[in-house]
């Protein structure tokens, strides 16, 4: 099982490949916008279960766990789920995500930083 630590490593190497490399105002690498706002927001979900030890091994697990959780709110269930469900977009059909989709994502990711105190936590 993943620790916290290790989490908090993918998070911060997620965090800073969107922070240096990719401009969604560019119309750029709108895909890898979307694919890596995702799984930057899943480190943080499991940082936050790795404290109860709990480990998924699925997105459909980890879905499942956080509707039994009093830890996320419908909002952020929500958020996360629409973000899996772009990346699969931006990850495996023809067409390319835009950019007006792309920023919404960073924005659910801040929302969800936000909503555990990231990056503060991990400091």
């Amino acid at each position: 099982m993943p620790t916290q630590r290790e989490h908090r490593m993918k998070y911060q190497e997620n965090r800073m490949v969107l922070d240096t490399l990719f401009d969604c105002r560019k119309n750029e690498h709108c895909n890898w916008i979307t694919t890596i706002s995702f799984y930057t927001a899943l480190h943080i979900i499991e940082y936050e279960f790795a404290k109860e030890n709990i480990d998924c091994k699925t997105h459909s697990e980890r879905e499942d766990k956080m509707r039994e959780s009093d830890k996320f709110t419908n909002k952020i269930i929500g958020m996360y789920k629409q973000m899996g469900s772009n990346s699969r977009v931006a990850r495996y059909k023809k067409a390319n995500i835009s950019p007006t989709i792309a920023n919404r994502m960073l924005l659910y990711l801040q929302s969800i930083e936000q909503e555990f105190g990231f990056p503060k936590n991990f400091q």
